[in-house]
């Protein structure tokens, strides 16, 4: 009935079966039948049929306005549910370094919200201590974050690990770029792309270099890591890139490093008890987990 009241308005409005279907994208047979039982419903005729035009009968100019109340009627109505739906919807603020939203959010946050619809997420994204302050304050119900940035904290709770480890992205045509592994201490006297200074990524990649031997010649820094993989594709030199921020594509490619150098990401929450979000989004985060490592469909 709904339906059949706003053709009839709709076809009031125009005074013409071609221009009421293409208003409403039907076909002039379709709205021609549904006015027809809209008349056989009411149990009057509405319209005055002629070849050149129609116009409304008294019946019809009577039922017009009380048709346009039930449109705007119908119309409050629906956005009182949507309302009433955004209303129920339980907030989750979910923390991550800004190099690892992408990743997350494609492997694990995704698929928490395709299968919880009544959460509305909001995602920070931070350096590892802004989160930890995040968290503290409540801004964030839990983070993401690589261990070492969480580690011999005792005001947090970890609850998760996701393996993750640095490897290098190499130029194409680079003399290494057919080995599955490359020994760091081989990329001493190239060019390194890195993250800004201050950033995790940049001191962990620092660091990794240091360790193997050789200070790294760094020519360019950036704040993400798929901008760091663009210009190694463009022969601007090598970076080292945390293995889970590596994009799917591009023209470079990546290769794990010896020394290994791990730094899982952890699932962190504060030491008070978690939200009812954090703790679903975590039981939720294992069981995805677990179906990926038994090569089950997420």
């Amino acid at each position: 009935m709904l339906i059949h009241i706003q053709e009839f308005v709709t076809l009031a409005e125009t005074g013409s079966f071609t221009a009421a279907a293409e208003r409403l994208y039907l076909s002039m047979s379709t709205l021609s039948r549904r006015i027809r039982l809209l008349e056989e419903q009411v149990g009057e005729r509405l319209f005055e049929r002629s070849p050149r035009r129609i116009s409304l009968t008294a019946v019809g100019r009577l039922l017009l306005p009380h048709a346009r109340r039930i449109m705007e009627l119908e119309e409050q109505g629906r956005a009182e549910l949507q309302r009433e739906r955004r209303r129920d919807r339980t907030p989750l603020s979910i923390g991550c370094v800004p190099d690892s939203v992408l990743t997350l959010t494609e492997s694990l946050i995704a698929p928490f919200v395709r299968e919880n619809p009544n959460f509305a997420i909001n995602i920070r994204e931070a350096e590892p201590e802004a989160l930890l302050e995040q968290l503290a304050d409540g801004r964030c119900d839990l983070i993401f974050l690589h261990s070492r940035s969480a580690e011999k904290r005792e005001d947090i709770t970890m609850h998760l690990r996701i393996g993750d480890q640095l490897c290098a992205v190499l130029p194409p045509g680079h003399p290494a770029g057919e080995l599955a592994v490359i020994p760091l201490a081989s990329l001493k006297d190239e060019d390194f792309l890195t993250l800004q200074p201050g950033t995790l990524l940049h001191d962990f990649a620092l660091a990794a270099c240091r360790e193997a031997g050789f200070e790294p010649n760094v020519v360019f820094t950036c704040s993400r890591s798929g901008i760091l993989t663009s210009f190694v594709s463009a022969g601007m030199g090598v970076a080292l890139v945390m293995e889970r921020s590596i994009p799917d594509s591009g023209s470079f490619t990546a290769h794990r490093i010896e020394p290994t150098v791990v730094d899982p990401i952890v699932i962190v929450t504060g030491r008070r008890s978690p939200s009812f979000g954090a703790r679903r989004f975590i039981r939720h985060a294992a069981d995805t987990l677990q179906r990926k490592k038994e090569g089950e469909p997420c």
